[in-house]
């Protein structure tokens, strides 16, 4: 064996160690690790919210924009409608969708009570989505919460585009209430933002 085959062959073990079954198993420890620093980022804000709707609001907000995959999940809750807008229109209802989110778990989220997030199994969907399921343990005695969690692969990491909890999907939930509001308005893209904002805007005065 020659000088050059001992330089080469470290490179070349590094890999064949790369094998597509390892590649998985990064990949869905890199989803695992992301659940759980959006886990911890969460109750971190409820900590530090409570009893500051206005704060929980803007905390949730800057969550919605750092880990999810907004533009996505709005164009998906948005339904036909969003074919038949154009592109301001879209952007306006995407800016509308981000706040109006933010709005609504601020709502519904109540303050931490020592809850824990127990990681579990991760699916492969393909074409770079993953679903992570995790269960929510509560200290008031009852049974945990099973939510699952739809990531995304994107250039910039994993995004949310989904939570299912106890097997509903929030984005269908919002889907299905969002075609009631179009279907009273002519499937309008623009009347839905305008409802959204107005929602958001009652909220804070």
């Amino acid at each position: 064996m020659t000088y050059r085959n001992l330089l080469i062959t470290p490179a070349l073990a590094a890999v064949a160690f790369l094998t597509p079954a390892s590649a998985a198993f990064a990949e869905e420890m890199t989803a695992k690790s992301f659940v759980d620093k959006v886990s911890q980022t969460v109750i971190s804000a409820l900590k530090k919210t409570e009893g500051d709707f206005p704060a929980r609001r803007q905390a949730f907000e800057d969550l919605f924009a750092q880990y999810a995959d907004v533009p996505t999940i709005a164009r998906f809750t948005a339904g036909a409608a969003w074919k038949k807008a154009d592109a301001k229109t879209q952007a306006d209802f995407v800016e509308a969708f981000k706040h109006y989110m933010a709005y609504s778990y601020a709502v519904r989220v109540s303050g931490y009570q020592k809850e824990k997030v127990l990681i579990g199994r991760v699916s492969d969907l393909g074409k770079g989505r993953l679903v992570v399921n995790t269960k929510i343990t509560q200290s008031n005695g009852q049974p945990p919460v099973a939510v699952n969690w739809q990531l995304k692969q994107t250039d910039i990491g994993f995004k949310l585009t989904d939570l299912r909890i106890e097997n509903i999907s929030m984005a269908l939930t919002q889907r299905s209430e969002f075609k009631s509001l179009l279907l009273n308005n002519n499937n309008n893209l623009s009347a839905l933002t305008k409802t959204l904002e107005k929602r958001v805007m009652l909220a804070q005065s």
